[in-house]
């Protein structure tokens, strides 16, 4: 009887695709993705919102904005190209790097949850598919956002066995590393070491890398009000500025929480989350009435792995959610796609895992599972065509190498200051930091009654004159992204 069953599972295994195939699949589809991303980025120099804002301090490894100090690991590496003094459009290829590093450890982790299977081979491809069209990931994918390097570490690391305390030393370098990354990090730290509070503390070598690592989040608390006092000649106030340094209205930390839960709602409508949020409840349903039918025998994937990231992922998702509803960090930017970032990085670690846990059903119920599974994975996509295909603006990339040239001969013998003047900063910025990036940029206050002597250029929508116009010449006026912009150049 014995010989029979080791016939039957050879067979089996001999049907299952190699090793090798599986790995080569995954990798050729990341490849394939990373060549698809790097053609969109290059298209589009553009750099929207927090991008552009983070191009306008390429000249420093540490940023600012308001009461917000962005984490480093991002604008490092922005200033390491700059002062490589590469050009704008490469500056994209960041995002792009660490998308494949996202998609590949993804697909891997596929085939470690689901198995070495034709079909959990197919349903990583098309989990690797659809993360990197997802309607959020899709423009983070090739636009400088903390959202894609975070992705990257925390597949890179779920890989690597963080969750169960795999002990590599190039392991809490990675994981110290992404703590610079993303604040989001910090929450798993602490989720990790409360899960684990009995390993860590009995054993040495645990307690020796959990306090490295906790030694950089409290590092990077303890020196903001440093800079706050050097720069700013003051403390930070507490506690929007410092510890949370959020935007708030009034400087309060805590506002609507009614206001906080309909941004959030809006953020998983925007970033189209909630269709694989409703598959995951069809799957859930399912998993549920199977399992009363079936007890212990209906698994989901790697038993060990499974435990560890239900707790984890119930522990760490439950502390983001709440401090997002509680102190509502993206009021000025109220129901941003951003924010669904850390459960979309779980659901589709998810739908793998219910896609394991099918293969136990009745066929009914395996096929209503994985119906529901594609389906929200599919309805997830993004709909925009310049998330499809590069989408090349011969009349902006023309306005843009004028106005390079404008810049840099604006100044001869210095690097030229650009100043900003209107009223939609943020927009400006993204449409006009590309090709004033090594310029010196500053910003101009609403009303200012003069142009500052420093100011070779100034930057405006047309709709406005700069005051002094006198000392000024309009050099020519671009539409760039349906906006129409004046440049003008200081008289000498």
């Amino acid at each position: 009887m014995s010989t029979d069953s080791n016939l039957v599972s050879e067979r089996a295994e001999a049907s299952w695709p190699s090793l090798r195939f599986a790995v080569g699949c995954v990798l050729l589809l990341a490849v394939a993705l990373l060549i698809w991303k790097v053609a969109i980025a290059m298209s589009d120099p553009s750099f929207p919102y927090n991008a552009g804002l983070r191009m306008s301090k390429a000249s420093q490894p540490v940023a600012r904005l308001g009461n917000r100090v962005w984490l480093p690991y991002l604008q490092v590496q922005i200033w390491f190209l700059y002062l490589l003094k590469l050009p704008y459009a490469d500056y994209n290829l960041i995002a792009c790097a660490h998308f494949f590093v996202a998609v590949l450890f993804l697909g891997l982790l596929g085939l470690r949850i689901i198995g070495r299977t034709f079909s959990g081979l197919a349903f990583s491809l098309v989990v690797m598919f659809s993360f990197a069209q997802q309607r959020l990931f899709s423009e983070l994918s090739v636009s400088l956002f903390q959202e894609i390097p975070a992705a990257a570490f925390f597949y890179l690391l779920l890989y690597s066995g963080a969750l169960v305390l795999t002990r590599r030393w190039w392991l809490v370098a990675i994981g110290g590393v992404a703590l610079l990354c993303r604040d989001t990090f910090w929450i798993y730290l602490f989720s990790l070491t409360l899960l684990n509070r009995k390993e860590v503390f009995a054993e040495r070598s645990y307690r020796r890398s959990f306090a490295c690592l906790w030694a950089i989040p409290i590092l990077w608390l303890l020196v903001i009000p440093l800079g706050w006092l050097a720069h700013e000649g003051r403390l930070p106030s507490f506690p929007t500025e410092w510890p949370l340094m959020i935007h708030k209205a009034d400087n309060r930390a805590v506002t609507s929480i009614v206001v906080s839960l309909g941004s959030l709602w809006a953020s998983l409508v925007s970033s189209r989350a909630v269709y694989l949020l409703a598959a995951g409840a069809v799957a859930g349903a399912v998993h549920f009435m199977e399992k009363r039918r079936t007890g212990p025998a209906a698994k989901a994937g790697p038993a060990d792995f499974v435990s560890h990231f239900r707790r984890f992922s119930a522990l760490s998702l439950g502390i983001v959610y709440v401090l997002i509803v509680l102190f509502d960090p993206w009021q000025v930017t109220f129901g941003a796609g951003r924010m669904s970032a850390p459960l979309l990085e779980q659901a589709f670690l998810w739908s793998l895992i219910a896609f394991s846990a099918s293969d136990s059903y009745r066929p009914a119920a395996r096929v209503l599972t994985r119906v529901a599974l594609v389906a929200g994975l599919l309805a997830g996509l993004n709909p925009q065509p310049s998330a499809w295909r590069p989408q090349a603006d011969l009349v902006k990339n023309q306005a843009y190498a004028e106005i390079q040239r404008l810049v840099e001969n604006s100044a001869p013998g210095r690097r030229p200051v650009v100043c900003w003047n209107g009223n939609h900063y943020l927009r400006l910025v993204g449409d006009l930091v590309a090709p004033t990036l090594y310029a010196s940029h500053e910003r101009l206050p609403a009303g200012l009654g003069s142009i500052p002597r420093r100011c070779d250029v100034v930057l405006m929508p047309s709709s406005r004159r700069p005051p002094e116009a006198e000392a000024f010449r309009l050099a020519n006026e671009y539409l760039i992204n349906g906006t129409r912009y004046a440049l003008y150049l200081r008289r000498r």
